[in-house]
């Protein structure tokens, strides 16, 4: 982690290298605390609050935060109420303002007066969006969102597990997965033609086998309350005789 060191140094002078510096340490240490969530310091998101009330034209929005383009800006609630038509090459997004605190007026040697403790915030406003394609626009995703797709998009997916004759397949098969956090998924149907049974329809592979055997209740016979039993050798069974199952369960390993 970067900082800027400021002890043990008496009479040490500052310049705005000094000071940029210390920005820059400041905005790396945050990048990489997103970065825990698969996300990068050029993104955009919502990190919290920021929720807008549409009614075209009118748009109003809560207090919040939002780190746009990897910088964090604060939102103070507000509104606005926009063209009935927004005209082409322009958008509603999320823009960057600048304000100063009149604390910070500070007059310079040679005679001027600048305004150093500057503000950037972020409001709701309809701009030009030509040639700036990093614009954040007013539907800009939640910080859960972003995470929620980044998953979604390496989320393993569900497979058909090979039944035991004389079972066969419902609608959509029983299928069977395992997550990133080892949960194990195993939803759908079976049934039998004209039969009915009991013990066991299928095994599971193995890495997806529980550590203890289960039992978990299920619906069979579309109403008849049974008891579906997992096995630690993998076996999947139902305790009593049946013709249909509907299975929805899952375990951790």
């Amino acid at each position: 982690m970067k900082r800027l060191k400021t002890e043990d140094f008496g009479g040490l002078k500052f310049f705005a290298q000094h000071f940029r510096w210390h920005d820059n340490a400041i905005r790396e240490a945050f990048t990489a605390l997103i970065s825990a969530y698969g996300l990068t310091g050029a993104e955009s998101f919502v990190l919290s609050g920021c929720v807008i009330t549409a009614a075209h034209p009118n748009y109003t929005w809560t207090e919040g935060w939002l780190c746009k383009s990897g910088v964090i800006y604060y939102v103070m609630a507000g509104s606005i109420t926009t063209a009935t038509v927004i005209p082409s090459g322009y958008a509603l997004v999320w823009d960057v303002k600048t304000s100063y605190d009149p604390a910070g007026t500070i007059n310079f040697v040679n005679g001027t007066s600048y305004d150093i403790f500057e503000i950037k915030y972020c409001a709701l406003d309809v701009v030009s969006i030509s040639g700036f394609p990093d614009y954040m626009p007013y539907t800009a995703p939640t910080i859960h969102q972003k995470q929620a797709a980044k998953l979604a998009s390496i989320e393993p997916t569900f497979y058909q597990l090979t039944l035991n004759a004389p079972w066969l397949h419902g609608i959509g098969g029983l299928n069977i997965k395992k997550d990133h956090f080892n949960q194990i998924y195993i939803q759908g149907n079976i049934y039998l033609d004209n039969a009915v049974s009991s013990g066991i329809f299928a095994t599971l592979p193995v890495g997806m086998r529980p550590p203890v055997d289960l039992r978990k209740v299920i619906v069979t016979d579309n109403t008849v309350v049974n008891i579906l039993i997992i096995s630690t050798t993998g076996t999947l069974s139902i305790l009593n005789n049946c013709s249909t199952a509907s299975i929805n369960e899952k375990f951790k390993l």
